[in-house]
């Protein structure tokens, strides 16, 4: 129940894998906004961006001191850690490696290690919120860039910028996007490729695509009708 009201109190302005929600419910909401836009003449364009190794590269030190801004409850921190800090071994079969002892990471499939991957997505999307007026959207670390508009050139210089600084606040986490993954898609490949050359111009470079998948979900800008699931 404690982290159930700290989880409730903090991380519903940008988390979508929240009570009540769901991904194909966050997905879903996005297609709708994304159609909608179009139907009425705007145009669409999302970054959809992917972690590399995100849960094996997650700063311990970076993540308590952010933990405890963000008000996470000490003591229930202070046993968390334990867990993910503690020595480590690999097992196939019988068979057991040599004990590991970690400088970073956190156990993928503990409960604990969604809460405090939470905490590290947000408070990215925080700091990059303070510097740019679009708010990107997370379902754990799924994390979506989107923005609409009539205006071209107003479209694609708010969302590259707004693209170019979320990159520097993931390095400055000291994690990476997946330059393979992580994709630009907009509801005319114009736009989408105007995004991309303004970022790579940044020193960031994205690939565009006509479609992806996001959160399981095809999406395409807008500019198709979701027919699967």
């Amino acid at each position: 129940p404690l982290v159930d009201e700290w989880d409730e109190a903090r991380m519903n302005f940008w988390e979508d894998a929240v009570k009540g929600s769901s991904a194909l419910k966050a997905g879903l909401y996005r297609r709708l906004l994304d159609e909608c836009a179009v139907l009425v003449g705007k145009e669409t364009v999302s970054i959809y961006w992917d972690l590399k190794k995100f849960y094996d590269s997650i700063n311990w030190v970076k993540l308590i001191n952010w933990s405890l801004e963000l008000g996470f409850p000490a003591r229930v921190l202070e046993i968390v850690m334990s867990i993910h800090m503690g020595p480590r071994v690999i097992k196939i079969g019988k068979i057991c490696s040599e004990i590991i002892h970690p400088s970073n990471s956190l156990v993928a499939g503990c409960t604990s290690a969604i809460w405090l991957s939470r905490i590290m997505v947000c408070t990215i999307l925080e700091n990059t919120h303070k510097l740019s007026p679009l708010r990107s959207r997370n379902f754990f670390d799924d994390i979506v860039s989107r923005a609409t508009g009539a205006d071209r050139l107003t479209l694609t210089d708010g969302i590259a910028d707004h693209g170019i600084i979320l990159s520097k606040e993931i390095a400055a986490a000291d994690l990476r996007h997946n330059v393979d993954k992580t994709v630009i898609v907009a509801s005319v490949a114009s736009l989408a490729q105007g995004v991309a050359n303004k970022m790579r111009r940044a020193k960031v470079p994205l690939a565009t695509a006509r479609d992806t998948r996001d959160v399981g979900l095809d999406a395409g800008g807008g500019s198709k009708r979701v027919t699967k699931v």
